[in-house]
């Protein structure tokens, strides 16, 4: 697989068409929603040099749910990594001037299939027809994917690309259960630990060469966006130190809860070398 269902028969393209990609497959997933948490987290007061010592949350509130959810993206391109080299994924798609975009973009045999990730550590998820219930309340899945799967149905006609079936996905990360009373019509809602196996097990519907054919079409940024913004090379460094201080004040928490000062002095010599001076700082509140 490249990193970037269905009918019986097989549409083949010429036996000379080779793989070209395009600029797309450089993204990374999470991208788009890096990009939000950067933004949202430059608007928070730094953390001061007590807050660090006692593990306060180093992402800001406004900036978490972003967080999470490119953390997600993340869990589910590891996933899809597994899919064999006949498959090319994209990831964080961009499809309008606003930003929207979409996680993950499926081009191999079976077709096209959008995927939408939803992170949602142990939650409880219920599902009844177009009905999402997340821990109770109500939530627009099944809408939002309907109109991914619809975006790129129109993208493709406009682009007049080969009519290819198109299959959109909501895959749950890390819950609790996924409960499926009734299935959505158009839409597969599933755990995201599922995912491979469903994309396996759909029907062949693309030769090899029409595969990288479309595959090149989708990859290009001017398939979905006229006039793209450039790409911020920043983006993947600055989550990078963010998600980094994110896991030294996790660490300094569980420290805390896990023994007060014996055990933060433990936790702290694991992050001392990511955060210089946190040994001095503990050894002053401590008093050790």
């Amino acid at each position: 697989m490249i990193s970037a269902a269905p009918a019986r028969s097989t549409v083949t393209a010429p036996s000379e068409a080779t793989p070209d990609l395009d600029d797309l497959t450089r993204r990374v997933p999470g991208q788009a929603l890096m990009a939000e948490c950067i933004r949202h987290q430059a608007a928070r007061h730094p953390r001061g040099r007590i807050a660090r010592v006692l593990g306060v949350h180093a992402v800001a509130p406004d900036a978490r749910s972003w967080y999470v959810g490119a953390l997600g993206e993340r869990i589910t391109a590891r996933l899809l990594d597994a899919l064999g080299p006949e498959y090319v994924v994209l990831h964080s798609v961009p499809v309008s001037e606003s930003g929207t975009d979409i996680d993950h973009l499926v081009v191999g045999p079976i077709g096209v299939v959008a995927i939408n990730t939803k992170h949602l550590r142990d939650a409880r998820v219920w599902v009844a027809g177009d009905t999402v219930m997340v821990n109770g309340h109500r939530e627009p899945f099944v809408r939002v994917a309907r109109s991914e799967r619809r975006r790129v149905v129109r993208t493709m006609a406009q682009r007049t690309l080969p009519v290819t079936p198109v299959t959109s996905i909501v895959a749950v990360v890390d819950p609790a259960s996924v409960a499926i009373r009734s299935a959505p019509e158009d839409v597969l809602v599933l755990d995201a630990r599922r995912l491979v196996r469903t994309l396996r097990r759909m029907p062949e519907v693309l030769g090899h060469d029409a595969v990288w054919a479309l595959a090149g079409a989708l990859s290009s940024g001017s398939t979905w966006i006229d006039h793209a913004a450039p790409e911020d090379e920043g983006v993947v460094p600055r989550f990078a130190a963010i998600e980094r201080e994110a896991r030294i004040a996790r660490i300094v928490r569980l420290a805390w809860a896990g023994g007060g000062c014996a055990a933060l002095a433990g936790g702290a010599v694991l992050a001392v070398a990511a955060i210089p001076g946190l040994m001095a700082m503990v050894t002053a509140v401590t008093g050790s």
